[in-house]
């Protein structure tokens, strides 16, 4: 039995050899000729899931921060950052010059690890995350709050994120991506950010994650002065999303509708107005649009009542000293103005509000011409008609198509006369010797009572 027991040892160790061997030789080492330092895969050499870097000059690879380099080849060192934070499922690299006060401590780890993953990187490629890995962050510098516009430039894959098949957390910061690889951001994550990395505008490869994962996106401290976006796919993305934070920008309007959030951060940018849109966000609740210059804000009794409702982690931080309109109410930590006849340029309207405006001002102003003009035309009719009967009236008696009516208080010898008078045959008409005639001999005329004798 100990020949085959001997045999099988020999087996499983020219296996393990092979394997080793196998390993190493799938690692492509220090093959970037335009790179000094990549962030990448470096097989066995480093334990599982670790960050390794590969250096072509082994005077770039720092031990500062508690991280061996290893000597490869004459012409390629590595050194794998021996902190996975002492938390599983996690990637950190911090992109600097090593130092020896990098360390971490027990909040940012978890434990206090000796050593820092802090290197001063340009590339990264064919990184190969460990399977569990459910967090990635790579940070210029080692603090968030560095000052705006201070960046690193690293180069990505496309594919730099591929081998992470579960990650729900992707975060970049203080980084220049400015110009993003077309398939970089994976559609695994729920939360996103993309801090102080040189963005004017959406990244238009958001519009890979719609329907997907995404709830949670920050951007802030870029330089973008607009949201809305062209592409329906980027538009439906951020209608997914229940927190968003936009704070230090240059936007100057926003006007996107987010049917889901509950959290909306607008705060430093330079907003003069309160985006009316806001109040369709039903589901809101933590509003901050502090340090914007928004002077006044002018609400209508239902727009007061929506900003009573949020947090009062919420911040508005609008001051309407004069209320032209309305009744000055505090909410939050501001001075609104209440009334029911608030304008839209004051954010309390809306659009749709004066646009109704618009339409019934109109709308009145038409019926009132027509009402004008039908008016007019009917009275020059009424005008023409009566000057046509007024001038016509003999003509329209001597052919018949006029008979005035006689009083019944008249003398019958005057009645009969007009009726006789008034005939359409003028034949049956009674000369005006025998008009004169009969009223000579009837007792209307009065004769004289003493007859003139001639001198």
């Amino acid at each position: 039995m100990r020949p085959v027991v001997l045999w099988a040892l020999v087996l499983g160790g020219a296996s393990a050899a092979s394997s080793s061997s196998s390993s190493s030789s799938s690692v492509s080492w220090c093959s970037n000729s335009t790179a000094s330092a990549v962030l990448t895969y470096c097989g066995s050499s480093c334990s599982t899931g670790d960050p390794c870097v590969q250096y072509t000059s082994s005077s770039s690879c720092s031990e500062a921060s508690r991280n061996d380099c290893v000597k490869h080849s004459s012409s390629c060192t590595y050194q794998c950052l021996d902190a996975y934070n002492s938390v599983a499922k996690k990637f950190t690299v911090f992109v600097k010059d090593p130092e020896s006060s990098d360390v971490w401590t027990a909040s940012d780890s978890g434990s206090s690890a000796a050593a820092f993953p802090s290197a001063e990187i340009d590339t990264v490629s064919g990184v190969d995350y460990a399977e569990a890995t459910r967090n990635i962050q790579i940070t210029g510098f080692d603090d968030t709050n560095v000052e705006k516009g201070s960046l690193k430039s690293v180069a990505f894959d496309d594919d730099t994120f591929s081998t992470a098949t579960v990650l729900e957390q992707l975060i970049l910061t203080n980084l220049d991506l400015g110009s993003l690889p077309t398939g970089f951001l994976p559609t695994t994550v729920s939360l996103l950010t993309l801090e102080n990395c040189n963005l004017a505008s959406l990244p238009t490869q958001l519009g890979n994650l719609a329907n997907k994962n995404l709830v949670t996106l920050n951007l802030n401290k870029n330089t973008m002065t607009s949201i809305t976006d062209s592409d329906s796919s980027v538009t439906e993305t951020l209608q997914s999303l229940t927190t968003l934070n936009l704070t230090d920008n240059s936007i100057a309007t926003f006007d996107v509708e987010l049917p889901s959030i509950t959290t909306l951060d607008l705060s430093d940018n330079k907003l003069t107005e309160f985006p009316s849109v806001i109040f369709n966000m039903t589901n809101l609740n933590v509003l901050n649009i502090a340090g914007n210059s928004i002077s006044s804000l002018t609400v209508t009794s239902s727009q007061y009542s929506f900003l009573r409702k949020l947090s009062s982690e919420s911040t508005l931080d609008v001051t309407s000293s004069a209320c032209t309109t309305g009744t000055a109410t505090d909410v939050l930590d501001s001075v609104v103005c209440v009334s029911d006849e608030a304008s839209s340029s004051s954010g309390s309207g809306g659009s749709s509000s004066s646009s109704s405006t618009l339409i019934i001002v109109i709308v009145v102003l038409a019926v009132v011409v027509v009402l004008g003009v039908g008016g007019f035309f009917c009275y020059r009719r009424r005008v023409k008609n009566r000057g046509f009967y007024l001038s016509n009236t003999p003509d329209m008696v001597a052919v018949g198509k006029l008979r005035p009516k006689v009083s019944d208080t008249c003398p019958e010898i005057i009645r009969r006369l007009t009726h006789e008078c008034l005939q359409y045959d003028p034949s049956l008409r009674p000369s005006a010797a025998r008009v004169l005639q009969t009223l000579m001999a009837s007792s209307l005329v009065r004769r004289p009572s003493v007859s003139l004798a001639a001198d």
